[in-house]
């Protein structure tokens, strides 16, 4: 004896026709219709939960406590739809961009310091102080220098003197942020 073999059968009430759950929406009768507990077991949540829906007009019943079934399948997959292109990749999150952006830079920095690239900022400006003292010092002995190695008067020695003196107080006098000069001498030395 030949036995057929098919997906599970099930009747539900107030239908004629036993339904295959293996089959696909568009098998289901157009007037099966589900209390919202069964629709809630249907669709894996809550009564509660589908009642919202139905309250808020995701979901249409036809009555009270009862739901047509491929009609509301529809819609809350509808709605299930546009919450994923809400909170999907469609949608841009500044925060969560920002915060993914500063997570990639600390990684870059650690790799960086890591491999021995990172420089530190303090120790970068307090070598750059101690050069352009010594530049400084060198530049203003410069005068007194050259007058004993020239024989220049001492009127011509004070004049070479206030012009170097000059030449230093404009580098002195530059307008850029203190912050900015430091941020250009690191990235200067970093490339």
């Amino acid at each position: 004896m030949k036995t057929e073999q098919s997906s599970p059968k099930r009747t539900l009430s107030g239908s004629r026709e036993p339904i295959s759950l293996a089959g696909t929406l568009d098998a289901l009768p157009d007037d099966l219709e589900l209390t919202t507990g069964g629709f809630a077991a249907l669709i894996g949540t809550t009564a509660n939960h589908i009642t919202d829906r139905a309250r808020t007009g995701v979901l249409r019943p036809s009555g009270r406590n009862r739901l047509p079934v491929v009609e509301n399948v529809r819609l809350y997959c509808d709605e299930l739809r546009a919450a994923a292109g809400r909170h999907g990749a469609g949608k841009r999150h500044p925060g969560k961009e920002r915060l993914v952006e500063a997570q990639a830079r600390l990684a870059e920095l650690k790799l960086a310091a890591t491999e021995g690239r990172l420089l530190d900022a303090v120790e970068v400006e307090r070598q750059w102080s101690d050069a352009l003292r010594r530049v400084r010092a060198e530049l203003l002995a410069v005068p007194s220098r050259f007058a004993a190695r020239v024989g220049l008067s001492a009127v011509d020695a004070a004049a070479l003197d206030a012009e170097i003196r000059a030449a230093l107080e404009s580098l002195a006098d530059d307008p850029v942020d203190p912050t900015e000069k430091r941020r250009r001498a690191i990235m200067e030395l970093v490339g």
